[in-house]
């Protein structure tokens, strides 16, 4: 194998390091980083801290790689965090850039009552335009994945 950049490569393995994190929380070195480094948070939100180990501050730069790559499978949307979420589809902005609204705080929130579909009155009532279009782009699949005994 010819490697022609060795600091992207090293970049790339940090951030598996950190997608392990966020996949596997309860791995052990998952649980070592988080009770010393971040015990209040998830590893998306970890503060960099005071003077942290060479690992930390290696895998803990690369979140930046991982949130450009990461997106959200909003299934029901009760998990998933209107405003504070990367989970709006393209690479420039992925987080809403509305001003917040007290009406709605989860995705779930904006899908219709039966479901299936966004809530579109309420979208383009809460939202702003560029918002509301990338909302409403999304395919709206929100109906929960069945899984088969083989699959896990």
């Amino acid at each position: 194998m010819k490697f022609r950049d060795f600091g992207k490569l090293n970049i790339a393995l940090l951030a598996k390091q950190g997608w392990r994190i966020v996949i596997n929380p309860h791995s052990l070195v998952a649980r070592l980083l988080k009770a010393k480094y971040f015990p209040n948070s998830m590893f998306m939100e970890a503060n960099l801290g005071f003077s942290p180990s060479l690992i930390w501050r290696s895998v803990w730069r690369s979140r930046g790689l991982l949130e450009n790559g990461m997106g959200w499978r909003i299934g029901t949307g009760l998990s998933v965090s209107i405003w504070n979420d990367f989970w709006l589809p393209g690479f420039s902005t992925r987080k809403v850039t509305s001003t917040p609204s007290t009406q709605v705080e989860l995705v779930s929130d904006i899908i219709s009552i039966d479901g299936r579909n966004w809530n579109r009155d309420l979208i383009n009532s809460v939202f702003n335009d560029e918002d509301a279009k990338s909302i409403l782009n999304i395919t709206a699949n929100f109906q929960p994945r069945r899984y088969s005994l083989l699959e896990r």
